[in-house]
């Protein structure tokens, strides 16, 4: 088995912290796996969150399976895009009630941000604020 099959493997057993090291270790030589590369942002994302004393986003009502990671990596991609192109209200509002559902940190979005945007210092500060104004009449 190679690095990404191992990678994999951890994930599945929710073994997250032998998953990281396995990612850390070996993203310098999967750089050209689309998959191994999200999954060690998302393993990234969970390191964060676990040192700041948040909800990890492996522990999402979505599970752990690395199919389903990769699929919620890409619609939260997709959800803070709809931010940066200023998307009407609407649109706005459902990738909230998503982030809520789904429990989704600030720290996994900011991180996505970087990863996704062409301006992620914006697109961040229009989420927060469209965030902290839809938990505010909701």
């Amino acid at each position: 088995m190679n690095a990404y099959d191992i990678l994999l493997e951890h994930i599945k057993n929710g073994r997250f912290e032998l998953a990281q090291d396995i990612a850390f270790n070996h993203i310098n030589n999967f750089q050209n796996n689309e998959n191994f590369v999200i999954l060690f942002i998302l393993l990234k994302i969970r390191k964060n969150e676990i040192d700041s004393g948040e909800t990890d986003i492996f522990s999402s009502p979505l599970g752990h399976e690395p199919d389903t990671l990769l699929y919620h990596y890409k619609i939260l991609k997709l959800l803070v895009r709809r931010f940066e192109y200023d998307m009407p209200p609407e649109a706005l509002d459902d990738a909230i009630q998503y982030f809520i559902e789904n429990k989704v940190s600030m720290n996994a979005l900011y991180t996505i941000c970087g990863f996704a945007c062409v301006d992620a210092e914006n697109t961040y500060q229009k989420l927060a604020e469209h965030l902290n104004i839809y938990t505010a009449t909701h």
